[in-house]
């Protein structure tokens, strides 16, 4: 019996509704409360310390402690565990009685009723010790910025201790990256670096071997001419882009005569076929029938002061370069015999000051240059001997200071510009070889201001022109004094008529060849031609006796001959 009811008590004692039940009726004996109060008290301190651990939850802290007071305001002191009536002390004998005789397995305990709720004053809630690591979690963030910030700041001052100590400034500055750095200025820097390249040896020229660069470099710091560097003076960019003509224009056989050109102990203006200003600035070029080969380089730009550069009968290749327009006071421009080619570029327009303009004898093609129409100084355009094409336009007679015009030997078609007859001030026209046709203006007027006229080898038709709109008794004045031509050669076309009379008046006229047309007639007097020295009337239709008063100098000369075809 003693063995059940301890069972029972301990099966009692862990359910805590059936323990607060038989507290209130008294049924618990003093040493069951005893370990209640024990457990309550370890459930206390476990409690306790768990929340000073920061791992609770305030709500969790109230409930629990709501619990527990509830149990100890429910359960019996040992004084008062009878009731007022008395009932407790009487029951308990009872259900001893009442216990059967056998042991039984304890019955399971009842459903637990709500319990009703004891506003009870809660413990005082545990003060929170914070430590590192709980600062470290809340300002980690900040903590991370400020190190960074601390960190940019200290590398900032190094960097700049380093750079006042000039730990940074690298090795010393050569004269070579010095000449590199400036010339950067005219020339590509990977050009420059490439050793294969001629501006390459032009550098190397002005760092290592041009002394009177260096003593010219020497005077410039120490006088500190305005300020500007040595190497981005002028005179040195002038004295790199004649390096690089000579570089560019040599071959393993040198020029037939160099004329010291590069010659490291002189200046460039004491080099042969230059000539300089007063300032020392390049002028004049004139470097003629040397065996130049090669090609014309951007750096010959760099002349800026040039007035006059001539390379006729020499072996240079390639285009006109870029830039060229860039030779503002370009006067006179000769680059015939040579084997350029290409198209001229439109920049050829921007040289108002060119009064000189000769690339006969190349390869040249294209129409005729439209730029052309537009440069008013112009006095001479040779562009004989090469591939143009097409046309000449009546914007011809814009050029009206244009004494010469030379397109022989070219593949010129159509009529000839009326404007012609306008250009009083062309002497010399040379148009054979070409493909014209047509014919000629009708009046004649415009032979009258001309040296020499050359039509020969196209497809001219029609008649010689007459001279119109001129009185009778003037027209002996007009002969005598404005006829200058000289050289007439018509030969090869289609020309019909007759011979017209006023040739025989012509008195500076000394080469005539109207040859190979069909022309008919008898031949005119021509003792008023008393200079002539060449005849050529071969391969006509003409007739008639050949006149007795020929011009005497015809017997004088080495070559002449009449050829009369009836």
């Amino acid at each position: 019996m003693q063995e059940e009811e301890t069972d029972r008590l301990l099966l009692e004692l862990s359910n805590p509704g059936v323990v607060q039940m038989k507290g209130r009726q008294g049924g618990l004996p003093a040493w069951a409360r005893n370990r209640r109060q024990q457990q309550q008290q370890q459930q206390q301190e476990q409690h306790l310390q768990w929340l000073r651990q920061g791992q609770g939850q305030e709500q969790e802290q109230e409930d629990s402690i709501d619990n527990d007071q509830q149990y100890m305001d429910s359960s019996p002191s040992p004084l008062g565990m009878q009731d007022e009536d008395g009932q407790h002390q009487h029951q308990r004998p009872q259900q001893q009685q009442q216990a059967p005789s056998s042991r039984q397995p304890p019955s399971p305990p009842p459903p637990q009723q709500p319990q009703e709720q004891h506003h009870s004053r809660p413990l005082p809630e545990a003060k929170r010790v914070l430590t590192w690591d709980d600062l470290y979690e809340e300002y980690r963030f900040c903590l991370i910025v400020v190190i960074l910030v601390l960190t940019f700041l200290v590398a900032v001052v190094l960097v700049l201790i380093l750079f006042a100590i000039g730990v940074f400034d690298g090795p010393p500055v050569t004269r070579m990256d010095q000449i590199t750095e400036a010339l950067t200025a005219y020339t590509p820097k990977h050009v420059l670096m490439d050793e294969s390249t001629i501006q390459h040896k032009a550098a190397i020229w002005l760092a290592n071997v041009d002394k009177t660069g260096m003593e010219q470099q020497q005077q410039s710091e120490e006088e500190e001419e305005e300020g500007v560097s040595f190497f981005h003076h002028p005179l040195f960019a002038q004295r790199y882009a004649m390096a690089v003509f000579y570089y560019g224009t040599t071959d393993r056989d040198g020029w037939m005569n160099d004329m010291d050109w590069l010659n490291e102990s002189l200046p460039e203006c004491e080099w042969g076929y230059v000539a300089c200003d007063e300032d020392g600035y390049v002028t004049n070029m004139t470097i003629a029938n040397n065996t130049l080969r090669g090609t014309l380089f951007t750096e010959l730009r760099l002349l800026t002061k040039l007035v006059n550069l001539d390379l006729h009968g020499n072996r240079m290749e390639g285009k006109i370069p870029e830039g060229f327009h860039q030779l503002s006071q370009l006067e006179s421009l000769d680059l015939s015999t040579n084997k350029l080619w290409g198209m001229l570029d439109d920049s050829i327009g921007t040289f108002d000051s060119l009064k000189r303009f000769n690339i006969s004898d190349n390869l040249f093609s294209g129409t005729f240059p439209s730029v052309l129409y537009t440069l008013p100084s112009l006095e001479s355009l040779d562009l004989s001997m090469n591939r143009f094409k097409g046309e000449v336009s009546e914007h011809l007679s814009n050029l009206t200071s244009l004494h010469l015009l030379n397109l022989r030997q070219n593949l010129f078609a159509g009529v000839l510009p009326t404007s012609l007859t306008t250009m009083t001030n062309l002497e010399y026209i040379h148009l054979d070889d070409n493909t014209f046709s047509g014919s000629l203006p009708d009046d004649a007027q415009f032979l009258f201001s001309c040296a020499k006229l050359t039509l020969s080898q196209n497809r001219f038709t029609g008649t010689i022109p007459t001279i119109k709109d001129i009185e009778e008794e003037n027209i002996f004045m007009l002969k005598r004094n404005q006829m200058k031509i000289e050289h007439i050669d018509w030969h090869e076309n289609g020309f019909v008529g007759t011979i017209p009379s006023y040739f025989g008046d012509m008195t500076a006229l000394t080469h005539l060849e109207i040859a190979g047309n069909k022309l008919s007639g008898t031949i005119p007097d021509l003792k008023g031609a008393f200079n002539l020295k060449t005849l050529d009337l071969g391969t006509n239709k003409l007739s008639g006796p050949i006149p007795h008063s020929l011009p005497p100098s015809l017997g004088e000369c080495t070559r002449h001959y009449i050829i009369v075809m009836v």
